[in-house]
């Protein structure tokens, strides 16, 4: 799969700013080498989410929204938590149609 998706259009689809997106990008990259997965950035292309073990991953996605230890970025975690869903199911461009539709 090689589905970019940029902060511009992740901004659009969770009704907040670009900056919100990347600072929400960059909070999650340095937490998903635990979770034995990367955070890719592209000029002009935008991001995509690689991940070696998806196992591992599924156990990450779950401890940052039921650990309320992680309470401190309770929005920032749902945030963070929706973009690697998107990422993760993207195969393609992502309509914000269907996006809106799923919120």
């Amino acid at each position: 799969m090689d589905a970019y998706l940029t902060a511009e259009q992740l901004a659009a689809f969770l009704s907040v700013s670009a900056n919100t997106v990347k600072r929400d990008l960059l909070a999650m990259k340095s937490e998903l080498s635990d979770a034995d997965a990367q955070l890719v950035s592209k000029t002009s292309k935008g991001y995509k989410l690689i991940i070696n073990n998806m196992e591992k991953f599924q156990c990450y996605l779950e401890q940052i929204l039921q650990d309320p230890t992680h309470g401190r970025f309770n929005e920032q975690a749902q945030r963070v938590y929706f973009i690697m869903t998107r990422l993760i199911e993207s195969s393609d461009y992502i309509r914000s149609t269907d996006l809106a539709d799923q919120l």
